[in-house]
């Protein structure tokens, strides 16, 4: 895949890929986030091999921070991770993961959002970023 990769599927997430840390990912999305409602999540991310080559660290922990800007203010307006159970890590060496549906407890408007990824020796990576639409 191109280094600058962006897609989006009408109505749902855009999807960048800024950062040259995999080059097979799969993100599979579902329907427009609504107030109040359940957002389907992210199907599967992974395996991530970043250059090609397994990462040598299993990964540890997943993040992903939505904010009104980017990059993301901290605090974000939300937060998703693997260390409160809203994102499940299946594979920590293969790097594979979902984003189970749950609901985004953020307000009306445009959001951005990154997935960010740390290993067992501590490294952390954004490797996605993109928008969301939270509509009525």
């Amino acid at each position: 895949m191109p280094d600058d990769l962006t897609f989006s599927i009408p109505g749902l997430m855009e999807i960048t890929r800024p950062y040259l840390n995999s080059q097979r990912v799969m993100l599979a999305l579902a329907h427009k986030p609504v107030q109040d409602s359940l957002w389907a999540g992210i199907i599967n991310v992974g395996p991530m091999t970043p250059n090609g080559v397994q990462p040598a660290s299993a990964l540890a922990k997943v993040e992903m921070a939505f904010g009104t800007r980017f990059p993301i203010e901290e605090p974000p307006a939300l937060l998703l991770s693997s260390e409160d159970d809203q994102i499940t890590i299946t594979n920590a060496d293969t790097w594979v993961f979902t984003v189970p549906e749950q609901p985004l407890d953020l307000p009306y408007g445009k959001y951005y959002w990154h997935l960010a990824t740390t290993d067992s020796a501590g490294n952390r990576s954004v490797h996605y970023a993109g928008t969301i639409m939270i509509s009525d």
